[in-house]
This record gives C-alpha cells, structure tokens and sequence, in this order.
C-alpha cells in the first residue's frame, strides 16, 4: 500500500509547553473531527489534573463552506477555557505549534461503529503523521489508520472508538 507522502522534514522537535494540538477542518458531518468531543473531555480534565498544569488546546483548521457557525458553536462551548481557535492558519505557523505542542489529539471515529461506518474514521492520519515527526506525543482513536501510524512505536495512545 502506497500512503501519502508527509512533508516530515518541515516539522522539527521545539521545546515544548503545556500545549495539546489537534488539526483539522471545522466539519459536524461524517467527515467530523469531533472536535465536539475533545472539548467536552478538555473541560471535564481541566477541573482537575489539567487546571494544575496551564494547559492551552489549540485548534487549527482550513476554512470550508458551512464552517463559520461550526466554529461559532464550538467557541462558545469552549468559553471560560484555555481554548484557542486558529481558523486558516498559515503553515510557518502551524509547523511552529506543532514544534512546541506536547501533546496531539484526534478524536475523528469517536463513537463509531467501525465495521458499520468505517469511512467516519480517520483514514489515514496525516496530521498525526506531521505531528509525531514534530516530536508530540499523539491521543488517538484506535480505528482507521492510526493505530497503522503509531505501530509499535509506543509513542503515543490509542483510545477506544
């Protein structure tokens, strides 16, 4: 199998802050990344653990049709927490938050019933692919691609979908 080619060689390891990174396009259908989840989990944790260590989630995305009032909803529910939206996100920049983000986090196949609807995991996972090669630590669905990137590695931690 042929995989898409990742332009590793931009990303590079920075010294790293408290910072949780996850990219993707603002999307609620079946290509979600649901971005709705990991802030529902990132509010619960920063009541607790995370509160203690300034953590910062940021988001990166490529603007699509319908994505403005995708992002209007999640900003709201993110309101009062250390969220950071980043809509079209030039790349010098998103290289940078790769270099200095501890950790990755994809939630893309939350929920899903695999052997159903596997075409709503992530198929591939090129973004955690940029990430691990920029040094973060990578929080993904055990479904679809990702386990395929992580490997063996034990790099990096693979939830349930």
């Amino acid at each position: 199998m042929l995989f898409p080619p990742v332009g590793y060689r931009k990303f590079q390891p920075g010294e790293k802050r408290h910072e949780v990174l996850a990219v993707g396009r603002f999307d609620d259908g079946e290509n979600s990344k649901r971005f709705d989840v990991l802030i529902d989990v990132f509010r619960r944790a920063t009541t607790s653990f995370v509160a203690r260590m300034d953590v910062t989630l940021v988001w990166r995305s490529s603007w699509g049709r319908n994505q403005k009032p995708i992002l209007l909803g999640y900003d709201a529910k993110a309101s009062g927490y250390p969220v950071e939206f980043h809509p079209n996100l030039p790349f010098p920049d998103l290289a940078q938050r790769y270099s200095s983000a501890k950790l990755f986090w994809h939630a893309m196949g939350y929920g899903v019933n695999v052997e159903e609807s596997p075409w709503k995991c992530e198929h591939f996972g090129i973004t955690t692919a940029e990430a691990m090669s920029a040094g973060c630590v990578p929080m993904v669905i055990n479904a679809g691609g990702q386990p395929e990137i992580l490997g063996d590695s034990g790099g990096g931690y693979l939830g349930h979908a």
